[in-house]
């Protein structure tokens, strides 16, 4: 479960409520779920290893209705790798000076993976970054996504991992490239990264290396003139058409 999911659970009131959080909960799980589907081939690396998705039923209550077994009394959750270390919000206490560039740009290329796979994260934030230091990544379990023998380095001996991906959209398959590339500028998924921890590394006197990649950035100029479908083929290059949905690939 999210961090933004866990806080909504604190209002729970009446039933029109307890149905809307069930729902929303629901759809978030679902939506993480397919994040890691897709994320499959950076399983064990990048993202966690994701072993199961699972079911915790809880006890019922004799008055409990088919729609609340379903519901409110069944938890449903992501049974995944543990990965232990510390958040990227608390790099400056946790990590050496020399090891800040590489441990930022690694989380950096880890939020520009997402946009090979449609994947849009309104929740990109540091502390959805976990750093597992050096001693840690000793332990062949992070390497679980392999090929037999096969070894992955980390350039400063910290895995950095993206986790928490209620909060993801896909892309739709009625979605032109203009629209899709429209939202993935409009969220500004690196600079949530980046650009944050270049002005906190810059408080301790830190002067990162970061540039924002520029993949969608195009798209950001002139919205406001993108009155017709000639508009919008011109500024997309002629690549404004329909996709088809990405498929599905198993956990």
């Amino acid at each position: 479960m999210s961090t933004t999911s866990r806080r909504r659970l604190s209002g729970i009131g009446t039933m029109p409520r307890m149905r809307h959080l069930a729902t929303e909960l629901n759809r978030q799980h679902t939506v993480e779920t397919t994040v890691y589907r897709r994320l499959h081939a950076h399983q064990g690396r990048q993202i966690p290893q994701l072993y199961a998705s699972v079911d915790v039923d809880m006890a019922l209550p004799a008055t409990a209705t088919p729609w609340q077994r379903k519901n409110l009394f069944s938890i449903r959750g992501l049974l995944m790798e543990y990965i232990p270390g510390f958040t990227l919000a608390n790099l400056v206490v946790s990590a050496p000076r020399s090891s800040w560039q590489e441990i930022v740009i690694q989380a950096v290329r880890e939020v520009q993976i997402l946009g090979d796979y449609e994947i849009a994260n309104e929740d990109v934030r540091p502390e959805n970054f976990l750093v597992a230091p050096p001693q840690e990544c000793d332990n062949n379990n992070y390497n679980s996504n392999s090929s037999p023998g096969q070894s992955f380095h980390y350039p400063t001996g910290y895995r950095v991992v993206m986790i928490d991906f209620a909060m993801c959209r896909f892309r739709e398959p009625d979605m032109t490239d203009l629209q899709w590339e429209r939202l993935k500028c409009n969220l500004e998924e690196e600079n949530a990264v980046g650009l944050l921890m270049k002005k906190k590394l810059a408080n301790q006197g830190f002067e990162l290396q970061y540039r924002e990649s520029g993949r969608y950035s195009q798209f950001a100029e002139g919205e406001e003139e993108v009155e017709d479908g000639m508009v919008a083929f011109l500024r997309s290059g002629g690549r404004n058409k329909k996709r088809e949905p990405l498929r599905e690939m198993s956990v």
